[in-house]
């Protein structure tokens, strides 16, 4: 008896055997695959700020947080703009400080080189522009890291540039007065019937400080009503 149970279940296990030779191997094969892909940098956030409504002179501020998830080692990162971007706009600073003056490229991008972003973090990026015309452009930024270790280790290996790109992005355009406005709830339509000279502002004042005092009486009339009672 015992051995006929041992001759039913021999197929059985010779099965598991098999099915554990079979997982075993497919371990194997997926652990000796590719690698997984290297997390990418990205732009986390890109803003364009107005210090008010567009006009020659009025200062912008072009921020930009870079998050930078590898160990890259790069060189610089460098800001390509549009070749109009300076007929458009005046640069007066950047933070950090440009590695040198922007450079005009083959295809007529200008090239803003900063240093080389921090690894393993969020990189804070400002450039300090100044209007030139009333109605300036809204511009692309593409971002790209440079340097000898920039460049994933396939393309190195095949001889590419040593240049890692980031998606191109759009900044979002705000205002530095309209941001700060306590005002902003109030209809424009409001806001503008003011009288703009102070002047004028006292028959509505006196206006107002009578509606305030009526009304503060006929509560205190209405207070000492219901006392009574």
């Amino acid at each position: 008896m015992p051995g006929a149970v041992a001759a039913a279940l021999r197929p059985a296990l010779a099965a598991l055997a098999l099915a554990a030779l079979a997982l075993a191997a497919l371990i194997g094969c997926g652990g000796g695959g590719t690698p997984p892909a290297r997390p990418a940098p990205r732009v986390r956030e890109a803003e364009l700020w107005y210090a008010s409504n567009p006009a020659p002179g009025v200062w912008v501020e072009l921020k930009l947080v870079l998050e930078n998830p590898d160990v890259l080692e790069g060189e610089r990162t460098v800001f390509r703009f549009p070749a109009w971007l300076l007929d458009d706009y005046t640069v007066r600073d950047a933070e950090p400080p440009l590695l040198g003056p922007p450079v005009q490229e083959a295809d007529g991008r200008y090239a803003f080189a900063f240093p080389a972003p921090l690894d393993r973090s969020f990189n804070w990026y400002r450039l300090f522009l100044a209007a030139r015309t009333a109605a300036p452009r809204a511009f692309q930024v593409a971002v790209a890291i440079e340097g000898r270790a920039a460049a994933s280790p396939a393309a190195a290996g095949a001889g590419a540039g040593r240049r890692l790109d980031v998606p191109a992005v759009t900044p979002r355009t705000r205002y530095v007065d309209r941001e700060a406005d306590p005002f902003r709830v109030v209809p424009e339509a409001l806001v503008g019937w003011l009288p703009s000279r102070p002047g004028a502002l006292l028959p509505l004042m006196t206006a107002m400080a009578a509606v305030l005092a009526i009304t503060a009486g006929a509560g205190c009339l209405a207070a000492f009503w219901l006392q009574k009672r």
